[in-house]
C-alpha cells in the first residue's frame, strides 16, 4: 500500500518539476539559445512521461501513514527529483555522460552547489544556470518542509525539541501537517525571495542574473549567473550577507515575527547563538590573518564566515586566489560549516541545536562530577531534553562520522588522492560544495571526476540534506520486515 502512494507522490512532483521547466524553455527561445531549448523540450517531455504515468496509474491508491512511508519519502523525492533535474544537462552535452548530469541535478536539489560542469561549457549558460536555480530554490523550501513535517514526526536529530510556532500545530501528523506546512510558508518563502531579487536588481545586477542570485541565497545553494562562487561587488555582498545570516534562522519563526506576532509559549535557540558563531569565527580568522601575515581585510573575512555558517559557499572576488592554503584557516571554515545554520533553515551542517545539546551534555556531566547527588534537568528553549532526544543527536552525529569514514574511504579508492577526498566528503556532507576552494585550495575541481564519484556524492548529498540518521533508517533489517 505504501509503495502505491509513494509513487503516487513521485508522480506528482515529476509532472511539476516537468511544468517547471518551461521557464527555463521560455527564456532559451526568447534569447535564441536553440540548443538549450531543445534541452528542456526533450527533459520536460521525458519527465512529464514518467510522471504522468505514475500519476494516472496510483492516483486511486489509499494514503498510508507507516514508518516506512515516511522514511522513503523524503529520500526517494530528493534522490528522483535530483536526477530527473539533471536531464537537460545530459541533452545539452550527451558526450559528457548521463551520470555528472545527474549529479548536477542532485547537487542543486540538496543545495550542495557544487557543479560537475566547466564554466565554458553550454550547461553554464544563462537558461541552464535560471534551472540550477529554480532546482536548488524549490530544494531549499523541501527542506523546511520535510524539517517541520517529517523530520520531526520521527524526532530524527531530536527534532521534537523545536516546536513550531505555525498554526498548523503539533497535532498535525504526515501529509497533512506536509501540506499545511507548505501552504503556510511557501507565500512567505517567495515573498522574501522576489525582495531579494528587487535589491540586487536595484543594486545594479541584471535582472535574471538577480533572480538566480536571489534563489541561490535564500537556499544556500552559493551560485551565481555566472557559473561562479566569487562576489565582486560590495553592494550584492552586503545583500548576500544579510539574506545569508536570514536563510540560515528558523523559517517558521521569521515568518512569525514579521507578521508582528510573538510566541511567549516557546522561544527557539536561534539567531543569538547563530550571531554568537559567526563572531566567534571572525574574531578566530582574523587572528589567524595576524599570525600568518595575510592581508585580508576584515570585511572580507566577515563575509567569509558569514557564507560559511550558512553553508553558502560566496566568496568575495579573488579571495581564492591570495589565500595561501593555510591549514587552520582550513579547519576553522570546516567547523563552520559543519556546525550550519538553524534546524528549520535551508542551511545544511549539523544544525546548531545539536551543538547546543552536545554542550549541555557535557556542562551536565561536569556539573554531576561536582555534586553526585544533585538532580539536574537539561532544557532547550525552554522545553526539557529527554533521554530519546539526546540519543537521536548521538545517532545523527554517528551516522554522519560513518557516512564521512566510508565517503572519504570509497572516493580515494576510486583513484582521488586523499586531501581532495576528506575535502570533498566535508563539503558534500555539510552542502557547502562551493567552499571546498577554501578547504582545498588544490582541488583540480568536479569536472574531471569519474562517474563512480558522481555516485559516491551523490548519495552524500541525499544523506546530508534527508539527515543520516534518517538513511541509516533505511538501511535497518527492521525497516523491511
Amino acid at each position: 500500500m505504501w509503495a502505491s502512494r509513494l509513487l503516487y507522490f513521485l508522480g506528482c512532483w515529476l509532472s511539476a518539476l516537468a511544468v517547471l521547466q518551461f521557464i527555463p524553455l521560455i527564456h532559451s527561445l526568447a534569447v535564441g539559445n536553440e540548443r538549450a531549448a531543445a534541452a528542456f523540450i526533450a527533459s520536460s517531455g521525458l519527465s512529464m512521461l514518467v510522471g504522468g504515468s505514475l500519476w494516472l496509474g496510483y492516483r486511486g491508491s489509499e494514503t498510508a501513514r507507516t514508518p516506512a512511508m515516511t522514511i522513503l519519502l523524503p529520500l526517494t523525492g530528493y534522490l528522483f527529483i535530483g536526477m530527473i533535474s539533471g536531464l537537460p544537462f545530459f541533452f545539452s552535452d550527451m558526450d559528457f555522460g548521463l551520470i555528472p548530469a545527474l549529479y548536477e541535478g542532485v547537487s542543486m536539489i540538496t543545495t550542495n552547489g557544487a557543479s560537475a560542469y566547466d564554466t565554458n561549457t553550454d550547461a553554464s549558460e544563462l537558461s541552464f544556470m535560471l534551472w540550477r536555480a529554480l532546482v536548488a530554490w524549490i530544494g531549499g523550501f523541501g527542506a523546511l518542509v520535510f524539517a517541520l513535517s517529517l523530520l520531526s514526526e520521527t524526532n530524527s536529530g531530536a527534532m521534537q525539541l523545536h516546536r513550531t510556532c505555525l498554526a498548523v500545530g503539533v497535532n498535525d501528523k504526515g501529509y497533512v501537517r506536509l501540506f499545511s506546512i507548505t501552504r503556510a510558508l511557501l507565500p512567505f518563502y517567495s515573498l522574501i525571495t522576489c525582495v531579494a531579487a528587487f535589491l540586487f536588481t536595484v543594486s545594479g545586477t541584471p535582472f535574471i542574473d538577480a533572480v538566480i542570485l536571489a534563489m541561490a541565497t535564500i537556499s544556500t545553494t552559493g551560485i551565481s549567473a555566472g557559473a561562479t562562487n566569487e562576489i565582486a561587488s560590495s553592494a550584492t555582498m552586503v545583500i548576500t550577507a544579510v539574506f545569508m545570516i536570514f536563510a540560515s534562522y528558523n523559517w517558521d519563526y521569521s515568518h512569525l515575527h514579521l507578521n508582528g506576532k510573538k510566541s511567549s509559549a516557546y522561544r527557539p535557540p536561534g539567531l543569538v547563538p547563530l550571531l554568537k558563531c559567526i563572531c566567534i569565527g571572525v574574531i578566530s580568522l582574523w587572528l589567524l590573518n595576524i599570525m600568518t601575515g595575510s592581508h585580508h581585510s576584515l570585511t572580507d573575512l566577515a563575509y567569509v564566515v558569514i557564507s560559511a555558517v550558512s553553508t553558502t559557499g560566496f566568496i568575495p572576488e579573488g579571495f581564492a586566489l591570495y589565500y595561501k592554503g593555510d591549514l587552520g584557516f582550513a579547519l576553522i571554515i570546516v567547523a563552520l560549516t559543519t556546525i550550519g545554520g538553524c534546524v528549520v533553515s535551508t542551511s545544511g551542517g549539523l544544525k546548531q541545536m545539536r551543538f547546543m545539546i552536545l554542550w549541555k551534555l557535557g556542562r551536565h556531566e561536569i556539573d554531576r562530577l561536582a555534586h553526585p547527588s544533585g538532580v539536574h534537568t537539561l532544557k532547550l528553549g525552554g522545553s526539557p531534553i529527554k533521554v530519546q532526544d539526546m540519543e537521536a543527536t548521538w545517532l545523527l552525529i554517528g551516522g554522519l562520522t560513518i557516512a564521512f569514514i566510508l565517503g572519504t574511504l570509497w572516493l580515494a579508492i576510486f583513484s582521488v588522492d586523499f586531501q581532495s577526498a576528506v575535502a570533498m566528503t566535508i563539503t558534500t556532507l555539510t552542502l557547502s560544495g562551493p567552499m571546498i576552494a577554501l578547504v582545498d585550495p588544490y582541488f583540480p575541481g568536479f569536472v574531471s571526476l569519474q562517474s563512480a564519484d558522481y555516485v559516491i556524492l551523490s548519495v552524500l548529498a541525499v544523506i546530508g540534506r534527508v539527515e543520516a540518521s534518517l538513511f541509516m533508517a533505511f538501511l535497518a533489517r527492521t525497516f523491511w520486515r
